[in-house]
């Protein structure tokens, strides 16, 4: 559409699902590394080296899975580990930059934030909206991709030399891919059901399909014309939805109930250290420490309760909306 029909038009607030954020790479360092890396997307490319890690990681995984769960040697490696965990993050979001280079299409910087709990790196691909659904679903996997070529090498190292500290690294890469194709949070899965089906805005259309739901069970009908798949994609996803979020719930409720009982305690530890006359830092960061996770369960219950909420909200609107005659 030409500019000029949108020159007085309003601009809305971008939205984003993060409670903090900072941009870390610019999108020009980002650029520079992901044209250097469009390569990796040749098709004949990817079929040999996703071939490649899965025989690979077959014969890995269990090992590691052995290792993670067993004794760990030394628990000053912890902070290794988890350096090297931050580090395939970010070889993560360069994958989702490269597949936008692979497609030409624009895209912006790097950064870190805080989405719910869970710390996260985050790459501004939001321009792949021009894309067409596959390319966007290459998009999506791109980070995904990278991190599977990085286990290529974790596992063959690993296979070689039998080392625990590589298995554990290799478990925890694992796990964080596999997390992130969580479909039910706005990870790298979210983004990918949502365009493989053409189902936009999942987290709307679900909280309108359990109206009409409910709509239904009290003999009002108020169903939209979707195609038959992706009205069976809404009924699994709700489902899903409907079971994770309990269990999430479920989760946060233990782990608040958890530091209510020790808290206290906490507290009065970091009270005496005051009273002591200790150095001003130590007891400070020791209550950053202790406050820290409480506080992230509870805007993070507040959250919920919120999305609920507007469930409930709709529903009400709907009831007390005239009923349309068919």
């Amino acid at each position: 559409m030409p500019p000029a029909l949108l020159r007085d038009s309003p601009t809305t607030n971008r939205i984003h699902p993060f409670f903090l954020s900072m941009e870390l790479m610019p999108a020009a360092l980002a650029t520079k590394l992901g044209q250097r890396l469009t390569w990796l997307f040749q098709p004949g490319l990817v079929a040999v080296l996703l071939s490649a890690f899965a025989i690979l990681h077959l014969f890995t995984l269990p090992g590691a899975m052995q290792a993670v769960h067993g004794n760990w040697q030394s628990m000053g490696t912890v902070p290794l580990l988890l350096t090297l965990l931050v580090l395939s993050g970010l070889l993560h979001e360069l994958g989702h930059i490269s597949a936008c280079c692979y497609f030409r299409c624009p895209h912006g910087g790097i950064g870190i934030g805080l989405y719910l709990i869970f710390p996260t790196w985050f790459a501004d691909v939001s321009h792949a909206w021009r894309l067409t659904r596959r390319q966007r679903a290459v998009v999506d996997l791109g980070g995904v991709y990278f991190q599977a070529i990085l286990l290529i090498g974790l596992d063959a190292w690993a296979l070689l030399s039998g080392d625990s500290f590589i298995l554990q690294l290799i478990w925890m890469i694992t796990f964080t891919m596999l997390f992130t194709l969580n479909p039910m949070f706005k990870f790298d899965g979210y983004w990918l059901l949502s365009d493989l089906s053409g189902l936009h805005n999942l987290h709307q259309q679900m909280r309108g399909h359990i109206v009409n739901l409910l709509l239904r069970a009290l003999g009002r009908s108020n169903c939209q014309a979707r195609r038959p798949m992706q009205m069976w994609i809404l009924h699994i996803y709700t489902l899903l939805s409907g079971a994770y979020l309990l269990y999430f719930g479920h989760f946060l409720l233990c782990e608040l109930l958890g530091q209510l009982a020790t808290l206290p305690q906490q507290l009065q530890q970091i009270a005496q250290e005051f009273d002591s006359g200790a150095e001003l830092l130590s007891p400070v960061l020791h209550l950053t420490r202790d406050l820290l996770w409480p506080i992230m369960l509870i805007l993070t219950g507040i959250l919920l309760i919120k999305k609920i909420l507007r469930v409930l909200h709709d529903l009400a609107t709907e009831i007390r909306s005239p009923q349309q005659s068919l």
